[in-house]
């Protein structure tokens, strides 16, 4: 799936019966969930919105709020829990998961 020059990919998770998407090669980015194909581009549509306001409401470009990186996968659990646990903070997933990551590789 390729929409606003961004490319994304969908999964199915049986599990869940649900389909999970993401923007894809770009760190910083964001995800949506939808039951259905219809959905889940609907919901593509809203999370893409969602963060053209948080590029707009930090000061940036939208292709700026994507930095270069790699991307690092884990269950949609353990994602959902921890860009909860960065939300309190005000800090982006990348940017709470990167502090410990920083703090190991700078300590030695």
């Amino acid at each position: 799936m390729e929409d606003t020059g961004y490319e994304v990919v969908v999964v199915y998770d049986e599990e869940n019966a649900e389909f999970f998407g993401r923007v894809t090669g770009k760190s910083g980015g964001f995800t949506f969930i939808g039951n259905t194909p219809a959905e889940v581009k609907k919901e593509f549509r809203v999370s893409f919105d969602d963060y053209l306001q948080f590029c707009i409401g930090h000061g940036r470009k939208p292709d700026e709020c994507f930095t270069e990186g790699r991307e690092v996968q884990v269950i949609a659990d353990v994602h959902q829990a921890a860009d909860a646990a960065a939300e309190p903070d005000g800090m982006t997933l990348n940017e709470w998961l990167g502090e410990p990551a920083e703090q190991a590789t700078t300590a030695n």
